[in-house]
């Protein structure tokens, strides 16, 4: 594979919504194919797709697409290339079809079955989690196609938690599937056991953060496993020096698919807030959460582990509920959290984000372009790869119908910004992003004037809410917030804040590692075994973590609310009495339980105003004498009874 690196440019304009069966008849796409993205929800394609749909399967060029995350680089990828794969299937059924001999159909029927257990398409991704992500996004695209493609298998490095995942995958590869996705050291692990002689496509996503994640000596191993004509597709949010060197050793000729930052088709507006300290940030996190400043779903990035539980802590004291993903975790284990998330299990997600401060620096130095052949890493990114605590919360995962992104702690550089903020306003949805920042930290103060100046000016908000932006201002923009206003929380914070120890928080990481070996797959074979081992792991994560949470923490005293916050209060003003006369006498009438008129059962027949009575068992009294009609009857002795 050559490196030159002379591209054609092809830039993705917004253009009028195509729908996507009109686009999909348009580009050949399957029909079954077409279903599928029904299924999923996709009725328009996104620009990113409209361009690299029919480049990628039409001229069959390598592509190098720079888009921003939320964008649809995935599918702008995985629907051509898919596509590409039946269009050769179908060919070779052809081919197969022109022999006529038996002699001839038994050999061609050999080599169909063998050209089908090859593997054609090779997905690479810098972490398990984009693995897993890609595998489910392909099982859906398969769904209407499993008798034609065989389902994608992925790559990983075995770890200590899961030993039986070598064997299992070995297995696997005893008849190779069609589609494999896999980190680059996952692949490196099993190549005695697969060939790439038959590769037709490979794709490199999330490629930026390939060398940052000291993927440098994987990838030139694995390009010398590559066939000599194979079209690759590099996948990058950004273009930095990285992206450009990889360019050169892995493409040839490209066409480049630049999606501007205008055409995004979701509104996302951008803020900071400077505080005098970092002890701060728990403060303006509680009054935004309780003040409901902040609604819906939010996604919460900061700098460690330990961060993540302090804060999912302090917040549980307040009744908030909350997940987190960290480092810590199993694959496994974090899939099951974010899939809460998504499903709206809870509205907080707590992310620990990985980044490497090698991607950009502030005094970045032009790099050596003398190199072409071998694939270089960043100066500082010395740092072996393990893939084992290997993830990316920021990159590429799907979050569904994040409203809101708050960076607790500052990204080290604009690539990380650009990816963590890209967790919302995706596929037309709107969102904002918040960063805390300590206004007395100088260093934090520089890296957001580099945050600012790669990213695009604001559209303009007509609401009027707190987080409201003129049009073609900086972004990340300063919120107008007057700390001040909030002081009267300050001592509940920091109340509980002290209650948040160091102790507790390890702990409760302690709990959520012994939740994860609970829910792996070796244990369960053990605990089937030895039933006692999982009532001790049982016991002992029931155990709290912290004081018992006080539930008049979770209600915010009407006098602590700002006055500008505050919800008027219901008029006590008694209703305007009406201007008619009033009679004093109740309208009988219209009275419910007043009965209708009936006819008296008394029938005047005398002066004296006794009449006769009709009733049945006066007449009999009447007739026989009896009671009042006797003659022995005395009025002051039967008086009040009839």
């Amino acid at each position: 594979m050559s490196s030159a690196a002379s591209s054609a440019s092809s830039s993705a304009t917004a253009a009028v919504p195509v729908a996507f069966p009109k686009f999909c008849k348009d580009n050949g796409i399957s029909v079954r194919l077409q279903k599928a993205l029904s299924s999923m929800g996709f009725t328009n394609p996104m620009p990113v797709q409209e361009s690299a749909v029919p480049l990628i399967l039409g001229e069959g060029k390598d592509v190098l697409i720079q888009s921003a995350t939320g964008s649809g680089k995935t599918l702008g990828y995985l629907i051509p290339l898919l596509q590409k794969l039946l269009n050769e299937l179908e060919s070779d059924n052809n081919n197969d079809a022109t022999t006529t001999t038996t002699t001839t159909t038994t050999k061609s029927s050999k080599s169909k079955s063998s050209n089908k257990n090859q593997i054609k398409l090779l997905i690479l991704l810098p972490t398990r989690d984009l693995v897993d992500q890609v595998i489910s996004t392909l099982n859906s695209l398969l769904y209407y196609l499993t008798d034609q493609l065989s389902p994608p298998l992925s790559l990983l490095k075995p770890q200590k938690s899961d030993p039986n995942l070598h064997s299992l995958t070995v297995s696997s590869l005893r008849t190779p599937p069609q589609i494999v996705v896999a980190t680059p050291l996952g692949l490196l692990t099993y190549t005695s056991h697969l060939t790439l002689s038959s590769l037709t496509s490979l794709v490199l996503d999330e490629s930026d953060l390939m060398l940052s994640h000291g993927y440098a000596s994987d990838l030139t191993e694995t390009r010398k496993l590559l066939p000599k004509i194979c079209q690759t597709v590099l996948v990058s949010a950004t273009l930095n020096e990285s992206v450009k060197e990889l360019k050169k050793v892995m493409l040839h000729k490209p066409a480049i698919i630049k999606v501007n930052k205008e055409t995004r088709s979701g509104t996302l507006k951008q803020f900071y807030l400077p505080l005098p300290s970092s002890s701060d940030k728990l403060l303006i996190i509680y009054c935004f959460l309780k003040l409901s400043i902040i609604t819906g779903r939010s996604l919460f990035f900061t700098s460690s582990t330990t961060s993540c539980y302090r804060l999912k802590l302090f917040l549980e004291q307040f009744g908030i509920r909350s997940g987190v993903v960290g480092g810590n975790m199993t694959g496994r284990h974090r899939s099951e959290v974010v899939e809460r998330f998504n499903t709206g299990g809870f509205d907080v997600l707590i992310a620990e984000a990985t980044e490497e401060a090698t991607e950009e620096s502030l005094d970045s130095e032009s790099e050596s372009e003398s190199e072409a052949d071998e694939i270089t890493s960043p100066k500082k990114s010395s740092k072996k790869n393990t893939d084992s605590s290997d993830f990316g919360v920021s990159r590429g995962v799907d979050f569904r119908g994040v409203k809101y992104v708050i960076n607790v702690d500052l990204p080290p550089t604009s690539s990380s910004y650009t990816h963590r903020i890209g967790r919302t306003a995706r596929a037309g949805a709107s969102g904002i992003a918040l960063t805390l920042i300590d206004e007395s930290d100088e260093g934090e103060m520089e890296i957001l004037k580099v945050i600012q100046e790669s990213q695009p000016r604001a559209e303009g908000s007509k609401s009027t809410d707190v987080m409201t932006m003129k049009e073609g201002e900086v972004q990340p923009a300063r919120l107008e917030f007057d700390l001040k206003e909030v002081e009267g929380f300050r001592y509940r914070v920091e109340d509980v804040k002290r209650a948040v120890t160091k102790v507790a928080i390890t702990e409760t990481i302690q709990k959520e590692i012994k939740e994860s070996l609970l829910n792996s797959d070796r244990l369960l074979e053990h605990f089937a075994s030895n039933p006692q081992d999982r009532n001790l792991l049982e016991a002992d994560k029931m155990r709290s973590n912290i004081n018992k949470v006080q539930s008049h923490l979770k209600h915010v005293p009407s006098y602590l609310i700002p006055s500008g916050m505050k919800v008027a209060k219901p008029s006590k003003k008694r209703r305007r009495r009406s201007n008619l006369p009033q009679t004093g006498e109740k309208n009988s009438e219209a009275d419910p339980l007043i009965s209708a008129p009936t006819e008296s059962r008394i029938f005047l027949d005398s002066n004296d105003g006794t009449g006769k009575s009709t009733s049945g068992r006066k007449q009999w009294k009447m007739k026989r004498g009896k009671g009042k009609y006797s003659k022995r009857y005395d009025a002051t002795k039967f008086r009040g009874k009839r």
